[in-house]
């Protein structure tokens, strides 16, 4: 009887399952599902390798089916040149790019260990290489080491990239005492007619930049988005002059090379709408009058007056790192009207309770930045999170509004009391988007990195 029983729960969770809605989910949304799933990684040796969506396949009839038929999903491959035999054997590079058919191709080609390891990564090489009409984005993840052996490989693409919007390359050194080689890129990407975007950075213990950008040739012209290590002001002056319709940029200056800029110097961006620069200098000499997003961060908001004023902009967003003295930020506020989004990160023992203070919607002509909509800040011990709070409520209780905040956060390195916790957690009940970050630290992956050049 026992067994009889057994047998007929078996049938029934049988029946059950096979009669569960997860098998009547239409393709349409199951498309969509998959496409939510990836990227997706994981660990192999010391590297987080990313998968491509094998395992979709092998769960049943119905998502395999719907796995073939979705090129898009194939889309993105990446070879490690370490890992060939372990993670990317010729014949499963050969079946991915079978599978992603003629869709655009995102490719990234990680060499950071600085030698080719594996027998099989100059035949995944070869593979790829044959689809690099189809190339889309191309990400290098690159060891100066191996810099020359790399690029002599990749060189058989040149001329043959029409499709190429985004180049990403990160570099990291394996020594102090590598020598800049300014031939290692040549013209390798100087015919990509639909190149927009490129974007170097770079990695490693040595954090030094040793790809010089006047040494790679690429059709500087036409980019609309350019992020840079520079080493020197010569260096970025140098990109911004070969840039004229920089819409997006980013400027990180390596190092201590400080030259002194005259007024010869001065440049022009008439596009560019959101900039993000490490160094307060060069601020002094662009002018940008589409400026709507800035990325600052130290001493640099001394510098921002004048270049509203010069630029006669009308900027939206403002992000600031380690505020070091954020009274000094009130006059600047209340020469933009026009904000909308203001994100600070206050140094250690830097006092933010005035500037706070001075945000409050009182109902008078001393209100400033009335059309603020999203504010975030936090610091250490000199924060003020009481005067913060305040602040907060005067713009979210505050009568007669014609603009109410809608997006909150806050992080604080110190114990906070309930009393603060308590009123985020009620205007948080009654609609406004509030938060309270613990363990936070700006980012490319949080608001503050958000949309950053």
């Amino acid at each position: 009887m026992d067994q009889q029983i057994q047998e007929q729960e078996e049938n029934l969770e049988n029946h059950w399952a096979i009669s569960s809605p997860v098998r009547r989910v239409p393709a349409e949304i199951l498309c969509e599902i998959f496409f939510l799933t990836l990227p997706w990684t994981r660990r192999v040796g010391n590297l987080d390798v990313e998968q491509a969506p094998w395992r979709l396949g092998l769960v049943c009839r119905q998502w395999r089916t719907t796995a073939l038929v979705l090129p898009r999903l194939w889309s993105s491959i990446t070879l490690y040149s370490s890992l060939a035999k372990a993670v990317h054997p010729p014949t499963m590079v050969e079946t991915h790019l079978y599978r992603s058919a003629n869709t655009p191709l995102t490719v990234t080609l990680n060499c950071e260990d600085g030698e080719f390891k594996a027998f099989n990564f100059s035949a995944c090489f070869n593979l790829v290489f044959l689809h690099s009409m189809r190339w889309e984005t191309v990400r290098l993840h690159l060891r100066q080491s191996f810099g020359g052996p790399f690029f002599t490989h990749l060189r058989t693409v040149n001329g043959q990239l029409p499709m190429l919007r985004t180049l990403e390359i990160t570099e990291s050194m394996s020594s102090p005492f590598d020598i800049d080689n300014p031939s290692l890129m040549g013209d390798m990407f100087s015919i990509a007619p639909r190149l927009r975007e490129v974007l170097i950075s770079t990695a490693g213990e040595y954090r030094r930049a040793w790809l010089p950008l006047p040494n790679i040739q690429l059709p500087w012209a036409q980019l609309t988005r350019l992020r840079g290590a520079y080493r020197s002001h010569e260096e970025v002056l140098w990109a911004l002059r070969s840039c004229p319709q920089l819409v997006e940029c980013g400027i990180t200056l390596l190092g201590q090379h400080f030259t002194t800029l005259d007024d010869s110097r001065h440049l022009t961006l008439p596009n560019l709408r959101h900039l993000s620069v490490n160094n307060p200098d060069f601020l002094t000499f662009i002018t940008a009058p589409s400026l709507q997003e800035l990325w600052i961060s130290g001493d640099a908001i001394y510098h921002l007056d004048n270049l509203i004023q010069r630029s006669s902009c009308t900027l939206v967003k403002l992000v600031i790192d380690r505020c070091s003295q954020p009274s000094d930020l009130i006059d600047i506020l209340r020469a933009i009207p026009t904000l909308t989004t203001l994100f600070v990160f206050i140094s250690d023992k830097a006092i933010a309770r005035g500037l706070f203070d001075a945000l409050k919607i009182r109902g008078d002509l001393t209100d400033i930045c009335l059309n603020l909509t999203h504010v975030a800040a936090g610091g250490s011990e000199g924060f003020g999170i009481n005067t913060f709070v305040d602040m907060v409520e005067t713009r979210w209780y505050g009568d007669g509004l014609l603009t109410r905040l809608s997006f909150m956060r806050t992080f604080y390195t110190q114990k906070v009391r309930c009393g603060p916790k308590a009123r985020i957690h009620k205007m948080q009940s009654e609609g406004l988007d509030a938060r309270f970050d613990t363990a936070f630290h700006p980012s490319p992956q949080n608001y503050f990195g958000a949309g950053c050049p």
